[in-house]
């Protein structure tokens, strides 16, 4: 009993490791086949007139395509070349904006603390009035409260 428990779980690994290896083993096959059918292709044809012409003029067709890709390559530069001017020259009058408006700032931030200094002067200045004119409304209603005493006592005295 105990040793059919463990021998089916032991034949479906094997099953499966055979599987595989059998798939392995296909794909190998089928790439020899493939190449050695290459190879007779190759061994028959080395020999035709157009296939010498063929593996002549390749290399020669390949340094053509090299150079349609270096004019290629050149144009990209020359195009990658002006946006990097064009961005350069942007970037330049940014700076130049940039520099401009630090200095309108700057002078903006002075011409401020100028008026703040100067309404600090006049509220000052406004501070020393009302006192001023509050003494002088004294002084005025002092003699005024003394006359009005005085007719107020002349009145009674009547």
């Amino acid at each position: 009993m105990c040793g059919k428990k463990w021998f089916r779980p032991q034949l479906r690994i094997v099953v499966r490791i055979s599987v595989t290896k059998f798939a392995k083993f296909g794909c190998c096959r089928v790439a020899l086949s493939v190449i050695q059918r290459n190879i007779r292709r190759w061994l028959a044809m080395r020999n035709w007139q157009w296939w010498k012409l063929y593996t002549r003029v390749k290399p020669l067709l390949s340094v053509a395509r090299q150079e349609d890709e270096m004019k290629k390559k050149e144009e990209e530069l020359e195009k990658t070349k002006q946006e990097l001017a064009k961005v350069s020259k942007i970037k330049k009058e940014l700076e130049e904006q940039n520099v401009t408006l630090l200095q309108t700032k700057s002078d903006l931030f002075l011409q401020l603390q100028a008026e703040q200094d100067n309404v600090a002067d006049l509220e000052e200045r406004i501070a020393q009035l009302v006192n001023t004119k509050g003494d002088y409304e004294e002084q005025v209603d002092s003699p005024n409260l003394g006359l009005m005493l005085c007719r107020k006592n002349k009145q009674v005295s009547r």
